[in-house]
């Protein structure tokens, strides 16, 4: 169900090898039921990030491979409502087939993005994420450009790809930033605006958990160190904190 551009007969999951066909074998997308969903989808081989031990909410059984199933399972696939190949593409920094220079094929995922530092080195993503929006017995349905709003497909067989929540992404984000002029926090959702808070103006804030469209931030500092309390993460489809999905930048506006 699933094709790297290397095109190897043979490629190894989870120290296993595993065959690779031609095509997939299950009833193609367009031919089955999709019910609507929301999560989001990122490569199997990211999943430990998104909980381990160095994370803020750490969580148990979270699962890990070896450095030999990370650097081999940088290869994903999307799919056509047909069953054909749309995109097969690397998230290895090092691999010439990175998405990032695959552009030309209209892919511009939820995020990460690429960016320069200060200093002028470029910062190329090792993770892609991808809106998930319905599923079928056999697939995700998900969408693979956040201007067109464009979906593909990816193969519920396929052992390199990980459905995951929002607080699984900003959990292996670790910290959110914030414009404090824009973002304020507050004392519950729908609240009250904490008015140390503002004095402080913090950009800098440890995620939580969320509820909704509100997010907990520096639930595990002392209130009297520092500001813990909630802000609206997202308005609409907008995200409205940086994280590891735009390069950790503060959003300078809300849209209308």
């Amino acid at each position: 169900m699933y094709i790297d551009s290397t095109n190897h007969a043979m490629r190894l999951f989870l120290g296993k090898e595993v065959r690779l066909p031609s095509t997939v074998t299950e009833a193609s997308p367009k031919t089955e039921r999709f019910e609507a969903a929301s999560a989001l989808m990122i490569p199997h081989r990211s999943l430990r990030a998104t909980c381990w031990a160095l994370t803020p909410n750490p969580k148990p059984n979270c699962k890990s491979g070896s450095l030999q199933d990370w650097q081999r399972n940088h290869f994903l696939t999307l799919y056509n409502a047909d069953g054909s190949i749309w995109f097969s593409f690397s998230v290895d920094p090092q691999n010439p087939d990175h998405f990032v220079h695959r552009a030309s094929k209209g892919f511009k995922p939820l995020g990460p993005t690429q960016f320069t530092y200060p200093n002028g080195e470029v910062f190329v993503p090792n993770l892609v994420v991808l809106r998930l929006s319905g599923e079928s017995p056999n697939w995700y349905q998900v969408e693979v450009n956040e201007d067109s709003l464009e979906t593909k497909f990816v193969s519920k067989g396929d052992p390199r790809w990980a459905k995951v929540g929002w607080d699984d992404v900003f959990n292996m984000s670790f910290n959110v930033y914030i414009n404090p002029a824009i973002t304020r926090v507050f004392d519950k959702p729908e609240g009250n605006a904490i008015l140390e808070c503002s004095k402080v103006a913090p950009t800098e804030l440890q995620f939580g958990k969320l509820d909704g469209d509100w997010m907990l931030v520096n639930e595990k500092f002392p209130s009297d160190e520092t500001c813990r309390g909630w802000i609206r993460w997202r308005k609409g489809r907008q995200i409205l904190v940086g994280s590891i999905l735009n390069g950790r930048k503060a959003v300078e506006a809300e849209s209308n």
